[in-house]
């Protein structure tokens, strides 16, 4: 899951359907950002880091699978 999209919805205190029209793609495409089900483009991230006031590294942390952090 991704807890950052997450907070960053739950915190804004807007359903996350409304989010998802404003950002112009579907709450249930929304909903699989979070679930990491599926993974948004570099334009879905923009818009979606403008929307909720956060950069797109603290929605969408780089340190996912097949990242190793300080193994030698």
């Amino acid at each position: 899951m991704n807890l950052p999209l997450k907070i960053a919805l739950v915190a804004r205190g807007i359903p996350s359907y409304v989010t998802a029209k404003e950002a112009n793609i579907s709450p249930n495409k929304l909903s699989r950002f979070v679930m990491e089900i599926s993974f948004p483009n570099e334009q879905e991230k923009k818009v979606l880091s403008k929307i909720l006031d956060k950069t797109v590294r603290e929605l969408f942390p780089e340190s996912k699978l097949g990242e190793t952090s300080n193994a030698p």
